[in-house]
């Protein structure tokens, strides 16, 4: 955004009496000038870099800026105190506009006890480009088989008809409507009657072919364990889910399912120097710790903005100015439908187990939604951080004619169905 920059210089003499207006004798008038320059318009939702240049006779101990609203010569204070970083008589933000009702941005100078303030006038455009979900833990827990004419006929004799399930083994990144509330963790019995709207990703534990009736059980042999996959590929042979998206009552979880949804896996060092990223993992792991909290307006612009960092390091070809430059440093987010836990895990497999992600891994997500009107599409980006995986090591046995074991013990692979993963998400998502 392009705006013309209006030096607001002022010489602010404080006007606070804080001890007639809110009865702290404590806090005394500061004489001090405070110089900043404020873009004519500020972006809703998005950072503005601003720098005041105080001058007072003490030593700046903070500085703090909050949106305020002008109303004949009073302001009233709108938006969410900012904090400044300060050094010796400079103080630099990168300032928010959190509200549209903001004239102005009020700038409070302490010095110790005493304090000075005064007000920079603006204006507010445009609308939010998203919003964030936050949730650390929450527990995702693959679905055991569901029964559908499909797969069971004698319990469900007529085509098209079948029983739900409650487990929580869908992810929504966008939030799907169930009644009154948004929720991003679901069940079928919550998605399917939904046509499968928005759903991005299932968690699954891969097992048995689901659509065989009871008669003619057919387990997978090459591939088994838990996996991430998107909605697309749950009927595929080696996931076997066939039973998710089974159509029940005219409905089908594949029919509105999220498409534009891609996973990137972004490991720790425990696979090798051949297998991670230091200087990606670092990147990840140090934006994942510094989102703390996503409650207030404020705090959910500023962590809509930190999870851009993604894109902007890690999927810039998808940025339109880069684009325009001609960089030679473009970078992609690449991406895929599925990451399993352990790859070959099966009896027949014909290659040994390869491990593939543990707790302390993080997958990144990626959601590319089209915009109404437009050629171009919009990307909302997140972060997973697996934390914490069920006790897989009773499915592990010798196999004979293998080299090494296999994930064969099948009452104990059925055994992992309800089991709890713990993950951490922080993400992007639309407003609804």
């Amino acid at each position: 955004m392009k705006n013309t920059l209006l030096l607001n210089a002022a010489a602010a003499v404080a006007l606070v009496s804080c001890d007639k207006e809110s009865g702290n004798s404590d806090k005394t008038k500061l004489e001090a000038e405070i110089q900043m320059e404020v873009p004519a318009e500020l972006q809703y939702g998005q950072p503005a870099s601003l720098t005041a240049t105080i001058i007072a006779d003490e030593a700046i101990t903070g500085v703090s800026m909050t949106g305020a609203k002008k109303n004949m010569e009073a302001y009233t204070l709108v938006g969410e105190k900012q904090i400044a970083v300060v050094e010796g008589n400079v103080a630099k933000i990168q300032f928010f506009a959190d509200t549209k009702d903001m004239t102005d941005i009020e700038v409070l100078v302490e010095a110790g006890k005493k304090q000075a303030k005064t007000y920079f006038s603006t204006k507010v455009t445009g609308e939010a480009q998203g919003t964030v979900w936050f949730s650390d833990p929450v527990a995702l827990k693959a679905s055991p088989k569901v029964a559908t004419h499909e797969n069971d006929a004698a319990t469900y004799p007529a085509v098209g008809s079948g029983a739900g399930c409650d487990e929580p083994s869908f992810f929504s990144m966008h939030g799907v409507k169930v009644g009154e509330e948004v929720k991003h963790i679901v069940s079928l019995s919550e998605a399917r009657p939904l046509d499968g709207k928005d759903v991005s990703m299932a968690f699954v534990n891969v097992l048995e072919n689901t659509a065989k009736q009871p008669d003619k059980i057919a387990y997978i042999g090459s591939q088994r364990g838990f996996a991430f996959t998107e909605i697309s590929r749950l009927s595929a042979g080696t996931i076997g889910r066939q039973c998710d998206v089974y159509e029940v009552d005219g409905h089908n979880m594949k029919k509105a399912a999220e498409t534009g949804f891609k996973m990137r896996l972004v490991r720790g060092s425990w696979k090798g120097a051949d297998h991670w990223k230091e200087e990606e993992y670092k990147l990840v792991d140090g934006l994942y710790l510094r989102l703390k909290s996503a409650e207030t307006n404020l705090e959910k612009m500023k962590a809509y903005y930190e999870l851009g960092e993604i894109q902007r390091v890690l999927d810039n070809a998808t940025l339109d100015s880069v684009v325009e430059e001609g960089s030679d440093e473009l970078t992609s987010f690449g991406g895929t439908g599925l990451l399993r836990q352990y790859v070959d895990a099966g009896p027949s497999a014909k290659t040994a187990p390869n491990e593939t992600w543990r707790a302390g891994d993080y997958i990144l997500f990626r959601s590319e939604r089209p915009v109404e009107g437009q050629d171009v599409s919009k990307y909302y980006y997140g972060i997973m951080q697996i934390q914490q995986i069920p006790d897989l090591s009773k499915t592990w046995v010798d196999v004979a004619g293998k080299d090494g074991q296999r994930m064969d013990n099948k009452e104990e692979v059925n055994n992992l169905f309800g089991k709890a993963l713990y993950v951490g998400i922080k993400t992007q998502c639309e407003i609804k």
